[in-house]
């Protein structure tokens, strides 16, 4: 009986061969391509970064420029009709004269900057011109450029009341209608409502300028020796000192007995703590007249200090501030922030290394607990460097190593940085590794992620923090969990072609997939029409918070992009925003479409997908003619 056996594999043809080399070889020249697409791609948004960069530096540098000659005639004729040129002052290279057509002096005028372009508002600096009559009475003021927030900036320049308040001023001798011994700045302005760093910058710029011009030599930065802040112009009280002296004698009951000593006041930043013999065994200060151009988030914040004869510092404390409330307040009640300064001479506290010397930043509130720290420091090495000028004898110059301590950048290498740092190197190799599908394995490194880059310390990659670094470069120093995300999540993208980030660090991603474990036998299991138009409106609302942060960028407004995402709902602490209406709505709906925000509605998922390489990508779709034009934009602006 014959059987019939298994057929014999059929010999491959020169025909077959040649089609198959013809297809690998049209894949390998379609993988080359889209690799040079993708390059092109990705330079061409690297550009555009660079584009932003620079326009946002270009309009923080605008105010540093000096006023072109036809804007200060403007200026001069509309206070001087007679007005013909101006020219610089022979005498005062600050200053410049203003003639008329029969080259006769009709006035002068002055700008702030540079001299005071120290003095920031919330975003930056402003130039006030100042015109000045023959006899040396100010007779106008008007502002010029400002880089602060243009909101603000609106305000302040449509409030005519607040530009009064400088007119009248004597511009030669300290006498300003009331007091002869007085100076500009202890006449105090009002602020406009609603812009009050705004204009109190601007008032601060303009009053110390009216100040530099009674100085012998107005280019020394003497100016800067009136301590007096319009920022913080509520003077200490007695209230506040006998309090902080209260909680000094509870830390430090060796120093004095609370219930000894009497309070002196000596000026509106200064008490002295008095024994029974009237012997000066302390003080109390407040920094806002010592240092008050730190910027936290949103702007400056003023501290107490309370200290004994030896110059120790024994108790700082929160005093007030124009930063972000829930921020600061959290930094407020944080102890063990405050220790870390406590007990040390003031003459260390001076040129402390922030970094070497374990004070780090405030977890959710890193910025505003760094700003303050600064603030402190510097509080501290204005005190020094005022007693070095007032002693008769006469100080050695400070070292070389001395000077790079106080002005050199430190590293905040936090905890919660740290373990930012180790989970995003980490992450490459996980996403590789096979045990990772094992559900234990899989649920520990979701609730390391959550815990320690979402509630723990919010180092979470967003649209705010790329439209934020895109303005002012990336802070790797001081962020450098969020650094080394940033590097992580674009390496992946690039030479592994996984989205790493989204995939397998975001703490929103996470939530969103343990919700897919929890049962819900109302999930949507297809597409409806409805279903259609919801993940169209996801789409719709991630490309408008993308296009508020391009207009950010180009024209700089204010606009508060956090709020347009829910990442900020997990820095708890700062307490509720927009964000949590995000946050709430985002996971609601994807506890019924699994993964919906993630896949359809994330503004920094869309950024980050778009920076992702795969064999598709060699074709030119409609982002990349949106960069194109986003680039041109940025060109033209330049």
């Amino acid at each position: 009986m014959s059987s019939k056996g298994p057929s014999l594999p059929i010999l491959q043809t020169q025909d077959h061969r040649s089609q198959a080399e013809s297809l690998t070889n049209s894949r390998r020249s379609s993988s080359r391509w889209a690799i040079a697409v993708h390059a092109v791609r990705m330079l061409v948004l690297a550009l555009v970064i660079v584009g932003a960069y620079r326009s946002h530096q270009r309009r923080l540098a605008k105010d540093r420029k000096p006023i072109q000659n036809e804007r200060l005639l403007s200026f001069a004729q509309g206070l001087w009709p007679s007005a013909a040129r101006c020219i610089p002052c022979a005498a005062n290279d600050l200053l410049v004269d203003v003639e008329d057509a029969n080259e006769t002096l009709v006035g002068k005028l002055a700008t702030t900057s540079p001299l005071t372009d120290s003095i920031v508002g919330y975003a930056g600096p402003s130039n006030v011109i100042l015109g000045i009559s023959i006899d040396g009475v100010v007779q106008k003021v008007e502002l010029a450029h400002s880089s602060d927030t243009a909101d603000h900036v609106l305000m302040v320049r449509n409030d005519t009341r607040f530009w009064k308040q400088f007119e009248g001023r004597n511009w030669t001798n300290k006498s300003n209608g009331t007091n002869p011994d007085s100076t500009s700045l202890e006449l105090r302005p009002d602020g406009v409502s609603g812009a009050t760093l705004t204009s109190l910058a601007i008032a601060e710029s303009i009053l110390l300028r009216i100040d530099a011009a009674r100085d012998a030599q107005p280019t020394t930065p003497t100016i800067f020796s009136t301590l007096t802040s319009l920022k913080f112009a509520d003077p200490l009280t007695q209230d506040e000192a006998r309090q902080l002296a209260n909680e000094a004698s509870k830390q430090f009951p060796e120093e004095w007995d609370s219930q000894h000593v009497t309070l002196a006041t000596v000026s509106s930043w200064e008490i002295s703590i008095v024994d029974r013999s009237a012997t000066i065994i302390g003080k109390v200060l407040r920094s806002g007249p010592l240092a008050d151009q730190i910027l936290g988030y949103q702007g400056p914040s003023e501290v107490l200090f309370c200290m004994n004869s030896d110059q120790t510092l024994l108790v700082a404390a929160f005093r007030g501030t124009y930063d972000n409330q829930p921020y600061s307040r959290y930094v407020k009640d944080e102890a063990s922030y405050w220790s870390k300064f406590e007990g040390r001479k003031i003459s260390e506290l001076a040129n402390i290394d922030l970094s070497t010397n374990g004070i780090e930043g405030v977890s959710g509130a890193t910025m505003t607990s760094m700003a303050i720290a600064e603030t402190i420091q510097q509080s501290f090495k204005r005190l020094v460097e005022m007693e070095r000028t007032n002693s008769s004898v006469d100080q050695p110059a400070a070292t070389t190593d001395e000077q790079s301590i106080a002005t050199g950048r430190w590293w905040n290498l936090s905890w919660n940085e740290r373990f930012a740092i180790a989970i995003a190197m980490i992450a490459i190799p996980w996403s590789h590794f096979r045990f990772r599908g094992r559900p234990a394995n899989r649920l520990i490194w979701q609730a390391l992620c959550f815990l320690v880059l979402g509630w723990v310390s919010g180092n979470m990659l967003s649209l705010a923090l790329f439209s934020g670094w895109a303005k002012g470069g990336i802070p790797w120093q001081l962020a450098p969990g969020l650094t080394t995300l940033l590097i992580v999540a674009c390496v992946s993208n690039l030479i592994f072609k996984r989205n790493v980030y989204c995939d397998h660090l975001c703490p929103h991603g996470v939530a969103q997939q343990w919700l897919r474990k929890i049962p819900n036998s109302n999930r949507i299991q297809s597409i409806t029409s409805v279903e259609k138009w919801i993940v169209r409106l996801l789409r719709i609302s991630g490309l408008m918070a993308i296009g508020l942060a391009v207009l950010q960028l180009l024209i700089g407004t204010s606009i508060p992009i956090a709020w347009l995402e829910p990442f900020d709902a997990y820095v708890w602490r700062v307490g509720l925003t927009w964000s949590v209406v995000v946050w709430v709505a985002s996971l609601a709906y994807s506890y019924f479409r699994p993964m919906a925000y993630c896949r359809h509605g994330c503004p920094t998922g869309m950024l980050l997908n778009y920076t992702r390489f795969n064999s598709s990508r060699s074709k030119i779709r409609l982002a990349d003619m949106v960069v194109a034009i986003l680039l041109i934009a940025f060109a033209a602006l330049s």
